[in-house]
């Protein structure tokens, strides 16, 4: 496809900044380009209308082990303009970010389907804080690709935990997102219940505090001169601000990576 030309012509590795990714064998699980500097795998999405609440993926089982076992790919969401031959965005979800929390087990394929019986899954892309997304082309127009690597480097620390501690302060993020830059310590405990739904084994969800307090601190960010829990969660938001959104002015720019297909048949 045009789409995967595309990218692996364009496309630099998020990730570390090798200059090119490399295509996978052609049916490979889970992973369409792998790096081959630092060997991070990348899975590409591609339509014509931008990704909203859900992204259609492969195997259940498959994508369920790969995230327990630490091996998920990082995602690139593709929009393009086929009429222009142009891509209009483009996001990448490091697979860091990706806890079995935000997949979704579909239904088993029919009886009569030629895969009978086989079940697929769906990323739930509200299941995730705004952080997890990071735009290498907005609005038709590469961002400069520093800003891109220091964005998707900023939760990085999420790689080297394990998978329900990674879940878990994935999950508290998002929560944290739908607050103000000031919030309580009853706020945060509001959570409490989603919070268990999506984390059944963990006995703890109080600790959804202390959990700020050490986003905090993985950004080596100082979380003294208050000294109370309160002070440190109402500027927790403040001190992990995401970073300018890709539309916001002076946050992108035209000169990486080429936004045209190179080939003048249509994307598919």
């Amino acid at each position: 496809m045009i789409t995967q030309t595309w990218a692996a012509e364009n496309l630099y590795c998020l990730s570390c900044g090798e200059p090119r990714l490399r295509p996978t064998r052609e049916g490979q699980a889970v992973v369409d380009f792998r790096c081959a500097a630092c060997d991070s795998p990348y899975q590409l999405k591609s339509q014509r209308r931008r990704f909203r609440r859900r992204i259609l993926d492969s195997a259940y089982g498959t994508m369920k082990t790969a995230i327990s076992r630490g091996e998920a790919p990082s995602f690139l969401l593709m929009q393009y303009d086929p009429a222009r031959l142009h891509v209009q965005e483009l996001s990448g979800i490091p697979g860091f970010f990706l806890s079995v929390s935000a997949l979704e087990e579909r239904r088993p394929l029919s009886a009569s389907a030629r895969r009978a019986g086989w079940v697929g899954c769906n990323i739930l892309l509200d299941r995730l804080p705004p952080d997890a997304r990071v735009f290498a082309v907005a609005q038709g127009q590469a961002r400069p690709s520093a800003v891109v690597r220091g964005e998707w480097a900023r939760f990085k620390v999420l790689d080297r935990v394990n998978e329900e501690s990674q879940g878990w302060a994935v999950d508290v993020l998002r929560c944290v997102r739908r607050l103000g830059d000031e919030f309580s310590l009853n706020e945060i405990y509001a959570f409490d219940g989603d919070l268990q739904e999506l984390h059944p084994q963990n006995r703890n969800v109080p600790k959804s505090a202390n959990s700020c307090r050490s986003l905090v601190m993985w950004e080596s960010l100082s979380s003294s001169g208050g000294g109370d829990t309160d002070c440190v969660l109402r500027r927790c938001n403040r001190t992990l601000k995401p970073g300018p959104r890709p539309w916001q002015k002076g946050s992108y720019s035209s000169r990486e990576p080429s936004v045209g297909f190179s080939s003048r048949s249509p994307p598919t």
